[in-house]
């Protein structure tokens, strides 16, 4: 299977390669990986350059930083150096620019820059391009269902077509929830989860 990230992050025709689905996933997997190890409620700074489609991806691509409990900066049209730039003078967590650079005009692309406004590692691109592909799997797949009831949470997944594995019970996931930290960590519990299957 190819590798998602290319040079110079994620590019792609924008709507046929470079989807909403696709930007959406980036949002929710680059915001984790970046800011798991906070504390703190992190912050995005996301930019685009003047392409038609940039701002359908920016808006995609903020759904999903904010679905996993991260603040998304939307600073419109800049750069991508300025980007980077912003990201480091406002010490914030990560930032994004929605850019093809010379690539012709439907073309797009999703660009991460680490809070040192620096271009991310491999080995972080790797580790957001696993977890978008565990998540594709675990919803269009593997379907892990959760409930919450009573302060529990339950989880269980499709066995077969028409059975289920026994619910088991999840106290981490349950004290997220009382703790407001629920996007993200369903995020993590998922990840965690699907390894197991």
């Amino acid at each position: 299977m190819a590798r998602m990230f290319g040079t110079d992050g994620v590019r792609g025709v924008a709507g046929s390669e470079l989807t909403i689905e696709l930007a959406t996933k980036l949002g929710q997997a680059g915001a984790y990986v970046l800011t798991k190890e906070t504390e703190h409620q992190a912050t995005i700074i996301v930019g685009c350059d003047t392409r038609i489609s940039g701002g359908m991806l920016a808006s995609a691509l903020m759904a999903g930083i904010c679905s996993v409990g991260a603040n998304a900066i939307f600073v419109g049209v800049m750069p991508t150096p300025a980007i980077a730039y912003l990201t480091r003078k406002h010490k914030v967590d990560a930032g994004v620019v929605i850019s093809a650079s010379h690539n012709p005009m439907e073309f797009n692309g999703i660009k991460f820059f680490n809070g040192e406004g620096y271009k991310l590692s491999d080995a972080l691109e790797d580790e957001i391009e696993a977890l978008i592909r565990i998540l594709k799997g675990l919803f269009f797949s593997v379907r892990i269902f959760f409930a919450y009831w009573n302060g529990h949470v339950f989880y269980t997944h499709r066995h077969s077509a028409n059975s289920f594995v026994t619910p088991k019970f999840c106290p981490t996931f349950a004290m997220s929830i009382r703790d407001n930290k629920a996007p993200k960590s369903m995020i993590a519990l998922t990840y965690s989860l699907i390894k197991k299957l």
